[in-house]
């Protein structure tokens, strides 16, 4: 929100606003089945989490493409095709198999989660190939590139490469989803600053002193997760 309310007039801060919108509801609901009762109602935040959930790939690719220049536009319709398709096979099986009910209905719309799963890593992934090739032009563009790339790298990878990557392959993922959501929170806050603030920000000064405090953080956490985990050994016995 505030980041469209500084910049209105600024096409990459409109998809900024709709992707971080989408993410957030994604995260927020947390999955299509969490809120299911008695009342039809409570469909609704299931559908919000399937629609959104699959859109934010596809915002996230048009996103990138909007900081790449006239060499890798696409039309947009492109982009959503896929998103749309299978976004709409997703809530019209969720909602037949729990309308009906049908358990044959729910486990082909669990199925269909190593097809999303490859989605989501592609998209993301080309999002990525796209942002890293990209020309740059003068030093704030520098700027923006890197800001954009130090966020992917902290807030994206282990949810792409600890965790969906080795879902899609059939593997146990090496950490849960909910502790690679953890990390999503360094992506709107990089993607902000390169949208808003990137010409007032030395973004190397920021990110030596970042990297040090995050060490530390990441250590004095690190000992307070694993005396919570030996004293819940301990005591639960």
């Amino acid at each position: 929100f505030g980041t469209f309310i500084l910049r209105p007039d600024d096409p990459k801060a409109r998809l900024f606003y709709w992707m971080t919108l989408a993410f957030a509801s994604a995260l927020i609901i947390s999955g299509e089945f969490y809120g299911l009762g008695r009342s039809p109602w409570t469909l609704v935040p299931s559908m919000e989490f399937l629609v959104a959930y699959v859109l934010v790939p596809a915002l996230f690719l048009r996103f990138f493409l909007s900081f790449s220049g006239t060499s890798f536009r696409v039309p947009p319709y492109l982009l959503y095709l896929p998103a749309l398709v299978l976004g709409a096979v997703q809530a019209a099986s969720f909602l037949y198999a729990v309308l009906a009910p049908s358990i044959e209905m729910a486990r082909f719309f669990h199925s269909q989660y190593y097809l999303f799963r490859i989605y989501v890593i592609l998209y993301l992934l080309l999002g990525v190939v796209i942002l890293v090739f990209r020309r740059t032009v003068g030093s704030e563009q520098r700027a923006q590139k890197r800001w954009l790339i130090y966020g992917l790298v902290v807030g994206l990878f282990p949810y792409i490469f600890l965790y969906e990557l080795p879902a899609a392959l059939g593997l146990e993922p090496v950490i849960s989803e909910d502790f690679s959501t953890v990390f999503f929170i360094v992506l709107p806050l990089a993607f902000a600053v390169a949208i808003v603030k990137y010409k007032l920000m030395v973004i190397d000064v920021v990110i030596n002193r970042s990297l040090v405090y995050s060490l530390l953080t990441v250590f004095t956490a690190g000992v307070y997760l694993l005396f919570v985990m030996a004293s819940q050994k301990i005591f639960v016995r």
